[in-house]
């Protein structure tokens, strides 16, 4: 949702990636961000889990800074939690020499690609309910890069001053017709770029 604030992100530590290796967890989190504060019992429905199981993960997510109480909202014994932060950011270089860290971050990447993978599925899906204007704008390119590791440093940092330029639009700047849209940003180098060719074509042989 829009929000007239200036996107927030927390920086993932050793200590604090501990809070995500669980995919409620994750799901918990993803959902306070893009839906607003919830409650424990709100979010196990959303979930079709107990709200005992979402109250527990929402107390570790607490523990490490990603949630908080929702400020003016909740009565008595309902208590309203709110996402602490816009974005998660990653850095794997924060982990050197802490070998359980390290195990746990990419257990905690595989797990976003895999969330991003369901998005661009459902996505896929949907396509023929948003009709031609929305799927001509949207993309699922994929470009083969030949660059230095400086080059790659200068367009990740280019594509994300531009992402956050519309991210931090005050609420009354987005168009009346915007809607969420879900921008994943992947840039990594490939030992064997044709090697993953070969590897989904033999997955999907008949």
């Amino acid at each position: 949702m829009p929000t007239d604030s200036t996107p927030t992100t927390i920086e993932l530590t050793p200590r604090s990636l501990k809070a995500l290796g669980h995919p409620l967890r994750v799901a918990m989190l993803g959902l306070l961000r893009a839906d607003g504060p919830a409650t424990a019992s709100e979010l196990a429905r959303r979930l079709e889990t107990t709200s005992g199981a979402t109250s527990y993960h929402l107390r570790q997510l607490e523990r490490h800074g990603f949630v908080a109480d929702a400020r003016g909202l909740g009565t008595g014994r309902q208590r309203y939690w709110e996402a602490r932060h816009d974005y998660t950011t990653f850095d794997r270089s924060r982990m050197r020499g802490d070998d359980d860290a390290l195990v746990l971050f990419d257990e905690v990447m595989r797990l976003s690609s895999s969330l991003r993978e369901g998005e661009v599925a459902r996505w896929i899906e949907s396509q023929d309910d948003w009709g031609d204007a929305w799927t001509d704008a949207a993309a699922g390119d994929d470009f083969l890069l030949y660059v230095n590791q400086s080059e790659l440093v200068e367009l990740v940092d280019s594509v994300r001053l531009l992402i956050g330029s519309l991210a931090k639009r005050p609420g009354d700047e987005v168009p009346d017709d915007a809607e969420a849209v879900r921008v994943h940003l992947l840039a990594f180098p490939v030992a064997d770029p044709g090697s993953a060719m070969v590897d989904v074509a033999k997955a999907n042989e008949s």
